[in-house]
């Protein structure tokens, strides 16, 4: 009977091992995989901050590049043969750099 009990003892304790074993295991995976995915939101906050920038840089220049296109049309407003004078120099410069066998 003794042999017999401690072949039943030996079952329990490996039973309850493995119950352990297994426990632990699913809260080790549990862990990591609440950790991995807190790691994924703190990213993903830090990539929308990072988009937010950007756009209001963005947006800056847009209005700085608006302000300028006023600042020249008032400008062009102001002094309109500047604008012949500066076509007729593009026009001259583009004939100068063209290649000889395209001029007339």
């Amino acid at each position: 009977q003794v042999a017999g009990t401690n072949n039943m003892l030996s079952k329990a304790n490996l039973t309850l091992l493995a119950t352990f074993m297994f426990a632990t295991g699913v809260i080790f995976i549990v862990h990591h995989s609440q950790n991995t995915d807190r790691k994924r939101m703190r990213q993903g906050v830090q990539m929308d901050l990072e988009r937010q920038r950007r756009k209001e840089e963005n947006r800056r220049l847009l209005e700085e590049q608006i302000a300028m296109q006023r600042q020249l049309r008032e400008r062009d407003r102001e002094s309109p043969g500047m604008n012949d004078r500066l076509a007729s120099l593009e026009t001259r410069h583009a004939y100068e750099h063209e290649s000889p066998e395209i001029r007339w």
